[in-house]
């Protein structure tokens, strides 16, 4: 069944034979629409000027009908394409989260591995630091105990002195060795740094006696520890470096499943973070 609402009185409804019949009809010119639910015609219906005169007015329409089935078939085949196109954005809507969704747990994935694989490689840098601090502290040690070296120290032997930390650098091949006195004093190979005192690690050797670290000396980064002197109390230090460059940092790349580029960094104070070798 179908309802037409119209905004006019002078409305009817045709019967079986296609006659509809309007009664006080106002004469003169007027607009007659014809309307039917299968009709072909935009809107399914048809627009007319009319001259209607007194008594009784004829007028005959005819309208292109299609079948009912052809009707609904086309509303049927708007709404399957109006749904086609709601399941089509939701189908895009859905795949646009799930690829956000993979993207995001790929990142994340890529991020807890990046972060595995340094800490593994930080681990073993860590494990190799320190296996050589322990030759560096073990040598310190020795020498620091040997009778003969004590009393070089004690009695000021330049000579004794130097040749004993000759003999440990070329047989371990530490790029430093210094021998500090109590009053900051340093004795060492190297021109650049004998008969100089260096404050920063007088310090850290007074404050403790078997220091271990990072040591700046002439604007380089060593590797170094300390081990005190005494005889029987204290008469000094000797302290033991391997220098701190290429060569270090390409074996924690080399030791790194990722590509990495490592950088030596070092602060001094409320100075920030510099790199030593750019």
């Amino acid at each position: 069944a179908f309802i037409r609402v119209v905004d006019t009185p002078w409305a009817a409804k045709s019967g079986e034979d296609g006659v509809a019949q309007i009664k006080a009809a106002p004469d003169g010119k007027v607009s007659v629409t014809v309307w039917h639910p299968y009709a072909k015609a935009k809107d399914q219906s048809v627009t007319l000027d009319a001259l209607l005169v007194p008594g009784a007015t004829n007028l005959s329409v005819v309208l292109d009908i299609a079948a009912p089935h052809a009707h609904c078939s086309q509303m049927f085949k708007r709404l399957s394409t109006e749904l086609a196109l709601v399941y089509a954005a939701l189908f895009s809507a859905v795949l646009v989260l799930i690829a956000g969704a993979v993207w995001l747990a790929v990142e994340d994935n890529s991020r807890q591995a990046v972060r595995a694989e340094m800490a593994a490689s930080s681990a073993v840098f860590d494990r190799l630091w320190k296996l050589r601090a322990d030759q560096l502290s073990q040598t310190a040690e020795v020498l620091s105990r040997d009778f003969g070296f004590r009393e070089a120290v004690a009695t000021g032997d330049n000579e004794t002195m130097l040749s004993a930390l000759d003999n440990i650098q070329s047989r371990f091949s530490f790029d430093t060795a210094i021998i500090i006195n109590p009053d900051g004093g340093m004795l060492s190979l190297d021109d650049a740094l004998a008969g100089k005192s260096n404050a920063a690690l007088l310090q850290a050797v007074e404050a403790n006696p078997q220091s271990s670290g990072v040591l700046m000396l002439n604007g380089a980064p060593y590797q170094a520890v300390a081990a005190p002197v005494n005889a029987p109390t204290l008469i000094g230090w000797v302290v033991f470096g391997k220098k701190l460059g290429g060569a270090d940092l390409g074996e924690l790349e080399s030791l790194s499943a990722i590509p990495l580029t490592a950088h030596l960094y070092i602060k001094d104070g409320t100075q920030p973070w510099s790199a030593v070798d750019a």
